[in-house]
């Protein structure tokens, strides 16, 4: 493994908040605080349009890759006889429908759900008015195809941000995330783990986030996956174990965001807090997705 090269003018101290001579761009712009949406852009005056596509940086070993076809979760004669089961979301309770024994074959939570003595399992119904109605038909399409578009139409499964604006990648961002945040809260592994792939193949397509808008929208993601992903004395989650050590590995550029810091004065999460300073204070260059398990 080769040493590290420079990386920005960070002084790659851990003690507290990273400290960086880099000068902070854009200061007074306001910070990605809170649940973002991911029906707006980042909230960033002036942020900067694309100049051209971002190509994907070269692929190392034991890298995530975008997913493109997947297998459908359930084999389909696992659940073609079972009932239907209506799951209704958001503020005005949209109606999906979807097999029963497909939900219940997603994991032994989901399963407690669907099969119960209580209204949900009597009546085949489930009110989730927390959950968006855009995160629900993206978590149908996974039901039976294994995948899901992170926009309607969307075709372009290895470069998503292609032809866009770059004040795009919240709104792509937040998409996978809260089907992360969904996939946890019913331990959904499968789901949980095909959306936590596509944001660090999201990630690493922001090279060295020289783009303002990419800056902030990795903040607010950081932000909406700590507030939302309970911290663990067992293990890491897999995504704040990755944003921690992208947050480390990138602190020359992303230290110099005053929203990072922020940030960082927020949250109170040992497990983010053990890998990061680990990762900004490291010795040797190594990729944040690489060996991630």
């Amino acid at each position: 493994m080769a040493k590290k090269g420079k990386r920005g003018t960070s002084s790659r101290s851990c003690s507290g908040t990273p400290q960086t001579s880099r000068t902070p761009q854009a200061s007074g712009t306001p910070r990605a605080s809170g649940t973002p949406q991911a029906s707006g852009t980042p909230q960033a005056s002036g942020a900067p349009q694309a100049t051209g596509t971002l190509k994907a940086p070269a692929t190392s070993r034991n890298t995530p890759k975008m997913a493109s076809k997947n297998a459908p979760p359930i084999p389909f004669d696992k659940f073609a006889s079972s009932d239907i089961f209506t799951i209704r979301a958001g503020a005005d309770l949209q109606a999906f429908h979807v097999h029963k024994d497909l939900l219940a074959g997603l994991s032994d939570e989901m399963r407690n759900h669907v099969y119960n003595d209580m209204r949900e399992g009597k009546a085949n119904i489930m009110d989730m008015g927390h959950i968006s109605p855009d995160t629900m038909q993206r978590f149908m399409e996974f039901c039976y195809s294994g995948d899901y578009l992170h926009a309607p139409g969307a075709e372009n499964a290895e470069n998503p941000l292609k032809d866009k604006e770059v004040t795009e990648a919240l709104p792509i961002l937040m998409t996978h995330a809260k089907l992360y945040v969904f996939a946890e809260m019913f331990n959904i592994v499968s789901l949980k783990r095909l959306s936590g792939d596509k944001i660090i193949a999201l990630l690493r397509l922001f090279g060295e986030l020289k783009e303002r808008a990419h800056g902030l929208a990795v903040i607010s993601l950081m932000e909406y996956v700590l507030d939302n992903i309970p911290a663990t004395t067992e293990s890491t989650d897999r995504l704040v174990k990755f944003l921690a050590r992208y947050s480390g590995y990138r602190i020359g550029e992303i230290g110099g965001y005053p929203e990072f810091h922020a940030a960082l004065a927020s949250f109170a999460r040992e497990d983010f807090f053990r890998v990061f300073c680990r990762w900004v204070k490291a010795e040797w260059e190594e990729e944040p997705w690489v060996d991630l398990e």
